[in-house]
């Protein structure tokens, strides 16, 4: 039977705060950043990447955590299943503007998740890699949304098509932040 605590559904641990390695710690960290931005482009994209790419040789504990939780089938599942419906999703009229309060908290919430995940896989500082997640988060809303918006009054192409190349390049970016080096 597992044990629970519950410190362990805390994101981060006090003993994990700043632990940190020796091993390309500005690479992991620029890559949080990048995984970041990604989240502001498609916010359910990061996790989805994260869950298609993690070690599933990863020391197995008995202890509920938060990151045990988000291994399981069921919310990969449900992070994949997301992510492909934000993708279709996204070119609907009726969907509310990502800079709106909400969604624009929301991304930068899983922009930290994100990074702190991505950070906590290569052993560098939790803090660190959430804390430039929800930057790159923020940049990411605005940047993807300010482009769109510039790019289809300025060319004339519907927004459909900048909507499917902002889909290309938040999934070339979220694939090359997560890629085991």
């Amino acid at each position: 039977m597992a044990r629970f605590s519950v410190a362990s559904l805390l994101p981060l641990s006090y003993t994990s705060l700043w632990a940190t390695t020796s091993e390309g710690s500005s690479s992991v960290y620029m890559r949080a950043a990048t995984l970041g931005v990604v989240a502001g482009m498609r916010s359910m994209l990061p996790f989805a990447l994260l869950n298609w790419t993690k070690d599933h040789d990863q020391e197995v504990s008995d202890e509920v955590t938060i990151q045990h939780v988000l291994n399981s089938p069921g919310v990969q599942f449900l992070a994949s299943s997301a992510a492909v419906g934000e993708l279709l999703g996204d070119k609907l009229p009726m969907v509310p503007d990502r800079t709106n309060s909400g969604p624009f908290m929301g991304r930068l919430v899983i922009g930290a998740f994100a990074g702190m995940t991505l950070c906590r896989r290569y052993h560098q500082s939790p803090l660190v890699g959430a804390a430039l997640g929800a930057a790159g988060a923020g940049a990411g809303t605005l940047l993807g949304h300010y482009s769109r918006v510039v790019l289809g009054q300025t060319t004339g192409v519907s927004d459909t098509v900048w909507g499917l190349a902002e889909d290309v390049v938040a999934l070339g970016l979220g694939l090359f932040a997560v890629q085991k080096r």
